[in-house]
């Protein structure tokens, strides 16, 4: 029976093994299921080195900042000491919440609105007894402050910007000569995932100058 069960788990192993390997690279049935997340490799996925923080600061006409996370009312905070504010993947999401403290409380007329965006290195979040034990440098967290949305009085967007590591890369981009040797010698191109689209692939370069395959373009295709 022992060497039954240990068969069984061996072949299950084996099949759900060779079933997400096959799905990754013939990218069929990649997203079906939140199951296949087990299945496929997955690992990683959009994981960042750096930590992020939000604040909403509003500006009075005579030059004071409030602070309009969290609101006077108080807030929700889902899980742990985090609130609400700080599980937002959207900027315009923020901005319409800090617009809204403001609306609903007594204050000097505002004149801007900032959504503003403090990054540091993940490592930084170690305890004080593991940072000792694997750094031999004094543990001072270095915080990069930036401008997300830049909004008016009335809580209109005027300006929005990208994020520090968005920035990061594209100056890193930008300052690397031989990126930039790379990118004028190469013929750029798209790729189009068929399953993400509508079975469409258009190719941009010398050879497709002529082409009429030109349609409904999604999204290029992911690792």
């Amino acid at each position: 029976m022992r060497r039954w069960c240990v068969g069984i788990f061996i072949a299950t192993y084996l099949t759900a093994l060779t079933g997400g390997i096959l799905s990754q690279t013939l990218r069929y049935g990649m997203t079906a299921h939140p199951v296949m997340y087990f299945f496929v490799w997955d690992m990683y996925c959009g994981w960042s080195a750096y930590n992020v923080k939000f604040r909403a600061v509003a500006e009075g006409v005579s030059g004071t900042c409030y602070d309009l996370e969290p609101a006077p009312w108080g807030t929700f905070r889902p899980f742990n000491t985090l609130s609400r504010f700080q599980y937002s993947t959207s900027t315009g999401w923020m901005a319409k919440t800090g617009a809204h403290t403001v609306a609903h409380t007594e204050h000097e007329p505002i004149a801007r609105i900032f959504i503003i965006e403090e990054t540091w290195a993940k490592k930084f979040d170690l305890p004080d007894y593991v940072w000792n034990a694997r750094y031999n440098t004094p543990k001072h967290k270095n915080v990069y402050t930036t401008v997300r949305v830049e909004m008016d009085g009335t809580g209109t967007v005027v300006k929005s910007y990208p994020h520090w590591v968005e920035v990061q890369k594209q100056t890193m981009v930008g300052d690397n000569p031989r990126l930039q040797n790379t990118i004028r010698s190469s013929v750029p191109f798209w790729i189009v995932d068929e399953h993400q689209s509508n079975g469409n692939r258009y190719f941009q370069g010398e050879e497709s100058s002529t082409s009429t395959a030109v349609n409904a373009i999604s999204a290029p295709a992911t690792n």
